[in-house]
């Protein structure tokens, strides 16, 4: 039987990173859940995009300017 394991990484996200997720985000013109589409507006590279999707909480109170 295969399975897939999880590695954990750390990714370093600025505020940049984060206003320009927010940026896509707002824009409304993608589902938040497509990545690669999300990299492509965003300029981010995909690990920045996923960490961001499962820290979002954390990050909007590391940059509460962020809007």
């Amino acid at each position: 039987m295969e399975t897939e394991i999880s590695v954990k990484k750390k990714v370093d996200i600025t505020e940049e990173d984060f206003k320009s997720y927010v940026r896509v985000q707002k824009s409304g013109k993608t589902n938040m859940f497509d990545i690669k589409y999300v990299c492509e507006l965003s300029g981010l590279e995909r690990e920045k995009v996923i960490a961001i999707t499962e820290n979002y909480e954390d990050l909007t109170k590391e940059y509460p300017n962020v809007d």
